[in-house]
């Protein structure tokens, strides 16, 4: 009788094309994989580009076109360790990691930027959290995690402040300008301090005495020169400060931010601001844009342009320009440099941190 019971349940089941619903219930509601082979991540672009979509906290270092230019620039130092948290084969989360030795840590392009995971934004995201964490600490010859970069409002943030803390956790402050706090750039402009909007108004009026004065977008004709010009001018920077700046004199850090500079250009997620006198650049800035926020990312000048402030002259006509073009926050990024100051309307917290996973199965 029961082998009858049985046959006749799946002739139903067959019948009434019930059998992928009852996989999908009988399933473990949440499952993961772990990307280390270039293929499986090529494969993956489509679902990273539609979890991007589904995402809290999106930012451009999280794309799937800037995290694949990063591989190209770390792969001889590294190892792929990409987890992918699915739940009916649908990911839910990707944690975009690379190991060294015993240790993971963000794939990313070894400057400062921010670094996170990609989770669906959800009622069920602090549950996919823990369970990335439940792998984290479940795998063998896996003992520590970097955490560089991390802003202290990321959803994993809350997790990684929790896990054992191997060294000190070091802080840092990322200057950030609201623009939904002026109706416009009038109201902005005045917000600041008179000696700062007089300044910009004097060197403006002198840098036009010297020649003609042009503020552009660079374009695909153009951005390969403009970001060769930009790096020209940071490594002759170092040389007179007499730093070494490893990372900015290989000339694959180079290459991996021209790259990306060159893939948002006509996408318009790319911002190349310059500003020359006569046909010459005296300043040059890059910056990302995601949705209504810009986030700054590297800045050059002409040392002897220096008397007319070249940087803070382009940094008026990027932020005027972002105001008309409905950027709506101008993320100043990590670093104490006193034009933050003097631009941000606020700061937001972030941290470095160097967490103990657990030794588990393999």
């Amino acid at each position: 009788m029961r082998s009858t019971i049985s046959e006749t349940a799946r002739n139903l089941i067959r019948r009434t094309g019930l059998a992928p619903v009852l996989r999908t219930l009988l399933r473990p509601a949440l499952s993961y994989s772990i990307i280390h082979d270039e293929t499986s991540f090529d494969a993956l672009e489509p679902e990273w580009e539609d979890l991007f979509g589904r995402a809290v906290g999106r930012t451009p270092f999280m794309r799937y076109s800037w995290l694949r230019l990063c591989w190209e620039h770390r792969r001889r130092r590294s190892r792929l360790y990409i987890i992918v948290v699915r739940k009916h084969d649908r990911p839910v989360l990707i944690a975009p990691l690379v190991r060294r030795g015993s240790s993971l840590t963000f794939l990313d392009s070894a400057t400062p930027q921010y670094n996170d995971v990609l989770v669906e934004e959800s009622a069920e995201m602090p549950k996919n959290l823990e369970f990335l964490f439940r792998i984290l600490a479940n795998r063998q010859a896996v003992q520590h995690l970097v955490a560089k970069w991390v802003r202290d409002d990321s959803p994993i943030a809350p997790l990684l402040a929790a896990a054992p803390q191997e060294i000190k956790p070091a802080s840092y402050q990322a200057a950030f300008i609201d623009l939904n706090e002026f109706g416009d750039w009038d109201a902005y402009l005045q917000s600041l301090s008179s000696k700062l909007r007089q300044g910009y108004r004097r060197r403006l009026r002198n840098l036009q005495k010297r020649g003609a004065v042009e503020f552009r977008m660079a374009n695909a004709s153009t951005c390969s020169s403009d970001m060769a010009w930009m790096f020209d001018q940071k490594r002759q920077w170092l040389d007179r400060m007499g730093k070494s700046g490893k990372w900015l004199r290989e000339e694959a850090t180079e290459e991996l931010f021209t790259a990306a500079a060159q893939q948002g250009i006509e996408s318009g997620q790319t911002w190349l601001t310059v500003l020359s006198v006569d046909g010459a650049t005296i300043a040059a800035s890059l910056a990302f844009q995601q949705g209504n926020t810009l986030y700054g990312s590297k800045d050059a000048y002409a040392p002897d342009w220096h008397e007319f402030s070249p940087g803070r002259m382009l940094k008026f006509m990027t932020f005027e320009r972002a105001f008309e073009h409905g950027i709506r926050v101008i993320d100043l990024m990590t670093g104490r440099y006193p034009w933050k100051d003097e631009f941000a309307t606020g700061k937001a917290e972030v941290t470095n941190r160097r967490i103990g996973l657990g030794v588990g199965e393999a």
